[in-house]
Formats: structure tokens, C-alpha cells, sequence
């Protein structure tokens, strides 16, 4: 076995060892389901996508899931207020609020799973930054385990 061959193995096995179990991926799709849910409690007529690591397939055990909520027309305060106050009701951590940032940002965990995640609003051209990874995904699929 040459050089490179055992080096593509160790890193097939590598990438292998930080894929998601079916555990971990059934909480997250979970976490998903509940996360959406409590955002169209507050916000009934809004869209929620899943954006980032979960939604380019390239999530690891310890990422985050990152969520934008779509057509919400009301101030940054009250909105971010509104879910944070849904989420603490629904029984997720609100771990922080961040309101100042460019991108304001409501931080939370699932107290069970630990798993986290991100609430953001009306972020431009998310979706194309995750077709951006999804595209360059598929042109280099040999390199993708």
C-alpha cells in the first residue's frame, strides 16, 4: 500500500468517525420539528429554513443548527423578545439574545439533547450560500465521504 492510499484511508476513517449516528440525526431533526413549531406559534404566517451545516450535510456531532425565520414584519427587539419568551414557554434554553449584532440572534439549547441552536430573521441570500456548498459538494463528490 503506497503512501497515499494510506493516508485517504486514515482520512475516510476519520471522516466516518465524525459522521452523525442515527441517534444524533433523529434529536436533531427532532430539535428541528419542535424548534419550527414554537417560531410559527409567535409568528404563524413566517417560513423557517434550516441553513448551514445541517442543511449542506456537512454537520458534526457538536454543531449547532442554524435557522432563519422568513417574512416577520415587526421591530428586531420584539421579535427576538417574542421567541425567546416562546422558546423558555416550549422548554428550550434561551441562551442568549443578541440584538446588537449585525445579524441579531437568539441563541438556544435543548436542556435533554444539549443540542443548540441559532433564530435569525430575514437574513439575505441565505439560501444561496447553502446551494453554493451543496453545488461545490456535488462537483467534488470524491472528496466528500
Amino acid at each position: 500500500m503506497s503512501l497515499y492510499d494510506a493516508l485517504g484511508e486514515e482520512l475516510s476513517a476519520a471522516a466516518t468517525s465524525l459522521e452523525l449516528t442515527p441517534p444524533e440525526q433523529l434529536s436533531r431533526q427532532e430539535l428541528i420539528k419542535k424548534t419550527k413549531r414554537l417560531v410559527r406559534q409567535v409568528f404563524p404566517s413566517c417560513t423557517v429554513e434550516i441553513y448551514g451545516s445541517w442543511a449542506t450535510h456537512l454537520a458534526l456531532p457538536s454543531s449547532d443548527i442554524d435557522f432563519v425565520v422568513l417574512g416577520v414584519k415587526e421591530g428586531r427587539e420584539k421579535m427576538l423578545d417574542k421567541v425567546a419568551r416562546a422558546f423558555k414557554k416550549g422548554g428550550l434554553l434561551t441562551t442568549a439574545v443578541v440584538s446588537t449584532a449585525r445579524v441579531p440572534v437568539v441563541k438556544f439549547t435543548c436542556p435533554q439533547t444539549k443540542l443548540r441552536g441559532d433564530i435569525t430573521f430575514d437574513i439575505p441570500h441565505w439560501s444561496d450560500s447553502v446551494s453554493l456548498v451543496r453545488d461545490n459538494i456535488a462537483a467534488h463528490e470524491s472528496y466528500h465521504a
